[in-house]
This record gives C-alpha cells, structure tokens and sequence, in this order.
C-alpha cells in the first residue's frame, strides 16, 4: 500500500517530528511511504498537497498532531476531503491519545491511534490490504461503514525499544534543516520515552494514566551509538555537526549517562560532534556535569519554569529552590557547559510581582538564551484540573 504522512505544521518554525519519524520508519518495511512536511511548504501548502496526491495517490493518508497542530491538520484534511473523499484519513499523536472520543467524533477523522503507532498502524494497514476491518488491532479506534465508532482495546507501550527502527531521516529535507538556524547541524536522537516526573502544566502524566504499561524507558547505550554512527555516515556531508538529545529529561540515571558517554567517546565521537540536552535541575551534580563536559556536551536546557519559588513548587510541582537552580548553572559554568532556561508566563496564580521574580531570576543566572513561554493549558494536564483551586486566593 501508498501511504502518505502529513506534519502539519503550518504556523511554526520547520520541526521535523521524530515520533512521526519511527513510526514511518516502521511501516516502510512493509508499505511504500511518503511525507509531506509542511515546515518548508506551509506558506503555499495547498499547491503542495494537490500536487503530491495527483502525483502518487496514497491509499490512506496519515496525520500526527499535537493540540496545538490539530486545526492544521483538519485545514488540509478538508481540502484532500474535498478532492480525494474516499482516502481514509487516520491521525495519531499526543491529541487523539489524550482526546479520542472528541477527535474521532470529526467528520474529517476516519480512525485514530491511541498511543504509539510503531506497531497499532502497521496492523491496521495489513488489514486495509487484506480487505479486513480492523475490528481487532489494539490501539486503533475507527468508524465502520455504518458510521459506528469501534473502540479497540489500547495497546501497552512497548518496553523493548532497541528493537524498534532508527528513525529514517531521508523523507525529510534534512539539508534545509541543518542549515536552519534554530538546528544549527543539529540531529534529533531519542535515549529514552517518557518521563518519569509529574510536572503539572506537562502531558506526560496525562499519557502514562491514559495507555497501560511502562511509562519511562530506556534504550540501551549501545543501540543509541548505533544510531548516532548511522546518522554520521549518512548526514555528516549534509550539515549534521550536533546531536540534539531530544528526551523529555535527559540522563537522570547516573550509571547510564556515564556509560552512554564513555561509548561515545570510545567511538570517536566526542572530538567531531558535540551534543545538547534538556534536563532536569537537581539532575546536575559535579559527576554529572564531568562526564558531559568530557564528552562533549555543549549545551543544557533547564525549565526554570518560573522565578517565584510557591508557583514552581506548588502549582507546577518542581520541587527544586532558588538557590538549587543558581548551584546547577554554576556548576555547567565551570564545566564549560553553557545553558540555557525556559520559564512559563501567565500560567496560574502568576501575577505581576511573580513574572517580575522570573526576568531577575533569568538575569541572575545569564544563560546563553533565555525562553518565556506563555501558558497554554492543554487537554487532560494536571494543572487544567486544578486550575479553580489554585487560582483561588
């Protein structure tokens, strides 16, 4: 079978996606695949997609939206609906996850995918090829030909991620995005999934209590490098210069970082391509921070979150002080590891006196750049359900 994915990003900066990356990855064992990656088309995107589905129409056509990403999907799915009005439209990611009732009740959704899609949309296409209803692929919710929404039983997320495909990043103009300069060479590598922590303002532990099984995982060391030495040979005369480790929290187990680092430096890694990571605050310790810094690390994000110390503890349960966030950035300072912080603005019980606090912490703590994201409560998240009681005073 043809099938086509879609990032639908049409109002941001290009992003290439890397959970859509392993599941393509995953299906073109199986099935001819193609991308349309709106991040470098969004401004004349109709033309695009017209132009690509009256090249090669695909037999299904596959979205991966965020909340934030699902009206563009719906934009474009209208316009292929149009046109196209017997292509299955199928959406996965961290929306239809979170929200399943609500999207799939959309005249413009045919099936969904609640969780990973690795393994729930390889089965759902075998189906579709076999003339069969999916009636039976786990993770997979769809509308019959009666129009009846058919709930299939989740699927547990894979724990054994070694075994999954690196993701392939050959569908994607990659040449453009090495030269883009918010990836300066940079590549997206995943060490891990999940999180293990329950920020408030965060959907990972909205994702852990929606699909069954372990959350948090780990790929092994050895399997990573792999990667990373694929992506060398296929990318090095392409701009790749920089490793972006893209987990929610990186290298919160010692012993893995250290051994995930003394294998990157035995490969001869270290001296040719330098890396980045977002972490946590009360990860960074002297050993830490020595191992990355030999390495190669050239860059640690940290989520500030916020500058007033009742609001980071206590609405967004970063339990985590002042003086604890100025001894992290001292300590990648003198490790030659510069850094960089992200705050929140406006989010609940943030006022003018506690936005005040966040630009003198960021001052204080002179990153390399400083982000201030302004609050948007998402589906499902801890803080959306507390947001009346903490708010109230």
């Amino acid at each position: 079978m043809k099938i086509f994915f879609i990032n639908p990003n049409l109002d941001s900066s290009p992003i290439p996606n890397i959970g859509l990356a392993y599941v393509m990855s995953s299906i073109e064992r199986y099935h001819k695949v193609k991308l349309l990656d709106m991040g470098f088309h969004a401004r004349r995107f109709e033309k695009y997609i017209l132009d690509s589905l009256k090249q090669d129409k695909p037999d299904v056509i596959g979205f991966s939206v965020t909340s934030f990403s699902f009206h563009h999907a719906l934009k474009i799915a209208s316009l292929i609906r149009s046109q196209y009005p017997d292509i299955p439209l199928v959406y996965g990611g961290v929306h239809p996850t979170l929200l399943p009732e609500e999207t799939l009740q959309n005249p413009l959704v045919d099936a969904i995918c609640v969780g990973e899609g690795e393994d729930s949309f390889k089965e759902y296409l075998d189906k579709l090829q076999n003339n069969q209803e999916p009636k039976d692929v786990q993770g997979i919710w769809y509308k019959d030909k009666s129009n009846n929404i058919i709930r299939n039983p989740l699927r547990p997320f894979r724990e054994d991620l070694d075994s999954l495909p690196f993701p392939n990043w050959d569908h994607w103009e990659i040449e453009k995005y090495m030269l883009n300069e918010s990836f300066i060479g940079g590549l997206r590598i995943l060490t891990s999934r999940g999180c293990p922590y329950s920020c408030t303002f965060c959907s990972n532990p909205a994702i852990r209590n929606a699909i069954p099984g372990k959350f948090y995982r780990l790929r092994s060391p050895e399997n990573v490098i792999e990667e990373v030495k694929l992506n060398v040979k296929k990318y090095a005369n392409k701009g790749f210069k920089h490793i972006a480790f893209g987990d929610e929290v990186f290298g919160v187990n010692l012993k893995y970082l250290k051994d995930l680092c003394s294998l990157y430096i035995k490969e001869g890694l270290s001296q040719r391509f330098s890396w980045g990571c977002q972490t946590r605050v009360e990860t960074i310790t002297e050993d830490w921070a020595d191992i990355a810094s030999k390495s190669g690390c050239a860059v640690v994000g940290l989520g500030v979150e916020s500058g007033d110390e009742n609001i980071r503890m206590n609405v967004y349960n970063k339990k985590f002080t002042d003086e604890q966030i100025l001894r992290a950035t001292q300590i990648l300072k003198k490790n030659n590891i510069m850094h960089c912080i992200s705050v929140i603005i406006g989010g609940p019980k943030d006022k003018r006196e506690t936005m005040k606090k966040s630009f003198t912490i960021a001052k204080k703590l002179k990153p390399t750049t400083s982000y201030f994201i302004f609050y948007k409560p998402l589906p499902k998240v801890l803080l959306s359900k507390s947001s009346n009681r903490v708010t109230q005073d």
